[in-house]
């Protein structure tokens, strides 16, 4: 089984993307890769199935006055 994370960010320069493999209940990393542009990261998804995504949790928080 390969899990896939993608760490988006604003811009595409920090944007990382890794796979982990699971055999027999060891994890490894099958890939790293770092400036990952929306193509490439919908095309990482596109290979994976299934496929959930959670969003990003931290950000701007809203302004109330």
């Amino acid at each position: 089984m390969r899990t896939l994370g993608i760490d988006l960010a604003s811009q595409a320069a920090s944007t990382v993307a890794c796979a982990i493999d699971w055999t027999h209940g060891a994890a490894s990393v099958s890939f790293l890769e770092a400036g990952v542009d929306d193509g490439r990261a919908l095309a990482l998804i596109w290979r994976q199935t299934p496929s959930a995504s959670t969003p990003p949790s931290a950000g701007p928080s809203p302004s109330w006055s």
